[in-house]
């Protein structure tokens, strides 16, 4: 069984083969159970995070980008002000 959230990359599906499996099945939980379980809503922030991160690699850090940063990941988390 892998951890929540882990990616299945090229390599990631290798290991998988070596170790004779065969099938994957992507399991979600419940959009009921995402939408309240405290640790579901930490994890799709996590994830969440760590993608606009990887957009903004690059990116200066100063308090407009940091700005935009949230922006952006609040968006993605659906929160609204």
């Amino acid at each position: 069984m892998l951890a929540a959230g882990t990616v299945l990359d090229a390599g990631q599906l290798g290991r998988l083969r070596e170790l004779g499996i065969r099938e994957v099945v992507v399991v979600e939980p419940a959009a009921d159970q995402a939408a309240t379980d405290p640790a579901c809503l930490a994890e799709r922030e996590q994830v969440e995070r760590a993608k606009v991160e990887h957009l903004f690699r690059r990116s200066e850090d100063d308090r407009v980008t940091k700005a935009l940063f949230q922006a952006v990941l609040d968006h993605r988390l659906g929160k609204r002000e």
